[in-house]
Order: C-alpha cells, then sequence, then structure tokens
C-alpha cells in the first residue's frame, strides 16, 4: 500500500495521487511584477494569442527559445526581438531568424520599462528594445524532489514521469496529473485529468 510522508506525520492509503506541478524558471528581471501576467507571459499555448499583431520580445537562452520565435513569428506577429546571452545562438540559427525578419539582440535582460503599461526591455549593457509584450522562454523546474527515493520509471528524456492511459504510474495504485507526466499541463487539463483519476480509484475501491 502507498505511503506518504508529511510534516503532520506517515500517512497510508490504497491510492496515492501526484499533482504538485512545476515552478518556473522566472529570471530576477527588475519589475517583473509590474507587468506579469499582463504583457509579460511564460505559455505560449495560453496566452501567445495575447500578442498577436503586436511588438513581441522574446527572452530566453536555449534552442527552444529560438524555435518559440520562428513559431510565433508564423502565428501571431511578424514583428519580434529575440534577446538572448551571448554566445548562445549558433550561425545557421541567426540565418533562419533573419530569413524570417525576426531581430536579434545579444544581452541579458535587466529591466521592463514603463509605466503603467510595458513599453520596452532595457539589457544589462543598456540597450533599450522597444515592445508591448514579452514571452519568456526558461522553462521549469518539475517539483518531484520528494520522489526520489522511488524508482519510478521515467519517460525517455528522463524528466517526466511514465504514465499508462489512466495516468498511474509504473508504481501500482500511484497516480500522476498535470505537469509530472508528459503531455500538456494547463490547469483545466489537470483537473480532467483529476476526474478520470478520481473515477479509476473509485471503480477500484468498489470493486467493480
Amino acid at each position: 500500500m502507498p505511503a506518504v510522508d508529511t510534516e503532520r506525520g506517515h500517512r497510508r492509503a490504497p491510492h496515492v495521487i501526484l499533482s504538485s506541478g512545476a515552478t518556473e524558471n522566472l529570471q530576477p528581471i527588475k519589475r517583473m511584477n509590474r507587468f506579469f501576467g499582463r504583457s509579460v507571459f511564460t505559455c505560449v499555448d495560453c496566452d501567445g494569442y495575447r500578442t498577436t499583431g503586436r511588438k513581441l520580445v522574446i527572452l530566453g537562452r536555449s534552442l527552444e527559445t529560438v524555435r518559440l520565435a520562428l513559431a510565433m513569428g508564423q502565428m501571431f506577429t511578424p514583428d519580434i526581438t529575440l534577446a538572448m546571452p551571448a554566445g548562445r545562438l549558433p550561425d545557421d540559427h541567426a540565418e533562419l531568424l533573419a530569413e524570417d525578419g525576426i531581430k536579434f539582440s545579444a544581452g541579458t535582460p535587466e529591466e521592463f520599462l514603463g509605466d503603467p503599461e510595458l513599453t520596452g526591455v532595457r539589457l544589462e549593457d543598456g540597450l533599450e528594445i522597444p515592445c508591448q509584450v514579452v514571452m519568456l522562454s526558461y522553462g521549469y523546474l518539475l517539483n518531484d524532489a520528494f520522489l526520489a527515493g522511488l524508482a519510478l520509471q521515467r519517460e525517455a528524456d528522463g524528466k517526466k514521469l511514465a504514465t499508462n492511459h489512466l495516468c498511474e504510474t509504473s508504481c501500482k495504485n500511484l497516480f500522476a496529473l498535470g505537469a509530472l507526466r508528459a503531455g500538456n499541463a494547463q490547469a483545466i487539463i489537470a483537473a480532467g485529468q483529476g476526474a478520470m483519476v478520481g473515477i479509476e480509484i473509485n471503480r477500484r475501491l468498489l470493486e467493480l
């Protein structure tokens, strides 16, 4: 039977659901809180449409950030500037950006500008990039450190938990929802998974 150690003691149950989510790698950019969720976003699936036809800056530090810029240029707005630390953009990717009309600035973001509306991003070297919206692409960390002692199967990349169609992990009667398992992890999707798992657990308890 699965068991869980918490701050309030040791608990055992015939079934356990894991739904601890993930923590975004938000960078220490000044005045982030002033604009976060209004004009500074992290999820293209949730908020990409809010950049449609607007002056967009994309901030990140990986090749995934470059792919995001190319995709957003095709879907939402042609007015894009990509800012990444120097040395992170391979020459062949620079050519792809140029072909799609995406501007590139080498640098690290220091501060968001504007009051009350966002008007730009200042890099550490002092360069100011005008914009109306920002998409951040720094990834996230799964909140799964508490699972370190369990030999649970992971997906091929070694990150997310491998689950079956019922969200059950390689440990029988231990289920994982949302960001912990492969696929999209929006709250509404995780809620649907939770409903499905709840029904399945009830079925097993009733031995139907």
